[in-house]
């Protein structure tokens, strides 16, 4: 979480994919977030030609300026097989204030934007030393090179407070049914983690399993915020933990 690949990652992988068939979808909507001392590369501007037409990328301002609602995002392909077929499956829903609104805020928006990843880097910079001082029950490693997000590592707090135990427990209850696979749904260690925060810091966030198997015992926690409200949030998660120790 939080990687900004180099040139010579996205080769490899790119190259990997074309050579067992696998397209790549690059989604680079996070792309303007990159930390200090990283750089930011376009799948579409890798140096080999059969990898860029084996990919589609995906786009859209509206992570960067929060324009999420106005509904605007686009995709390209340098092979004009591969955009057709991601084409016939493609809904359009695209607004016509999301447009007006993505032409402005790339047309005048850019020291803006400049301000606000600054801001936001920092950000990581504060939260990640802050936790590795303050609260030893969640671990974290490098500040992460790109986007908003931070990577939590809750393993000794959902030890310290029976998080398996508590799923499972609750997993002998009743749950509804998931509407994607009408099948009940299974509570994980990560929830219960989550429902921990929530409850005794008054802090929500997003439990890792539900990004993939790799992601159990971990949280995803938001650093676009005032440093106001983020110290606020981490002194409520540390006055929180102490009181297990």
């Amino acid at each position: 979480m939080g990687r900004v690949w180099s040139k010579e990652e996205l080769l490899k992988y790119g190259q990997i994919c074309l050579k067992h068939n696998v397209k790549v979808l690059s989604d680079e909507i996070h792309c303007d977030f990159v930390g200090k001392g990283q750089k930011y590369t376009p799948f579409s501007t890798l140096s080999d030609k059969k990898v860029v037409d084996n990919s589609i990328t995906f786009k859209a301002a509206s992570k960067t300026f929060s324009l999420a609602g106005l509904k605007c995002a686009w995709f390209f392909a340098t092979d004009p097989e591969v955009f057709k077929q991601v084409q016939f499956w493609n809904r359009s829903e695209v607004s016509t204030l999301g447009i007006v609104s993505s032409e402005a805020a790339y047309a005048g928006g850019e020291s803006w934007m400049q301000q606000c990843v600054d801001y936001i880097d920092g950000n990581q910079a504060f939260a990640n030393d802050y936790i590795k001082k303050n609260i030893p029950l969640i671990k974290v490693g490098n500040k992460p090179e790109g986007t908003y997000l931070a990577w939590l590592d809750v393993s000794p707090l959902a030890d310290k407070i029976g998080a398996k135990k508590l799923a499972d427990a609750e997993n002998q209850k009743k749950q509804p049914n998931n509407p994607l696979t009408g099948k009940p749904n299974v509570v994980s260690s990560d929830d219960m983690v989550g429902h921990w925060f929530a409850k005794n810091a008054y802090v929500q966030m997003n439990p890792g399993l539900s990004y993939g198997l790799g992601g159990l015992n971990h949280m995803r926690m938001n650093v676009a915020t005032s440093r106001k409200t983020l110290t606020a949030a981490l002194d409520s998660i540390a006055a929180a933990t102490k009181k297990l120790a």
